[in-house]
């Protein structure tokens, strides 16, 4: 008799997660909440995101202020290349800007949640699983 199968993780086996509890277990900052503000010509698009875990909802053309946007992804290997870096520049007490991660196109947002929390980004996350921002 052959040896069964070591078990596979697929995105429907994979068991529920609390995802809010998760992000804010690994240290990563809730996301910001502007106040609804006119659209800034030029700036970003009138775009609502989830935050990672989806319990609020950003809208991008509200937010203000010099800001990094890094979209990533969990299994991108240029993602996991730059991270240290972002972490470095998040980390900076005189960062010229503030950081903002969106999580796009990842069909597993708790190994999300797990890979920012490996490489140290407790900056906030949003996520874009349809790509609405393509």
């Amino acid at each position: 008799m052959a040896p069964a199968a070591a078990p596979t993780r697929t995105p429907e086996s994979t068991p529920s997660v609390d995802l809010v509890a998760a992000r804010r277990a690994a240290g990563i900052a809730d996301c910001p909440q502007p106040k609804p503000s006119a659209p800034v010509r030029d700036g970003l698009p009138e775009l609502s995101l989830e935050c990672l875990g989806g319990d609020t909802t950003v809208s991008l053309a509200a937010l203000r202020g010099p800001t990094v946007i890094n979209f990533w992804a969990q299994w991108c290997l240029p993602c996991r290349q730059e991270a240290t870096f972002l972490a470095e520049f998040a980390a900076a007490p005189d960062a010229p800007a503030g950081l903002l991660g969106i999580n796009y196109d990842d069909p597993q947002p708790e190994w999300a949640i797990e890979f920012a929390r490996l490489v140290g980004w407790g900056y906030p996350q949003l996520q874009d699983p349809q790509r609405t921002t393509a």
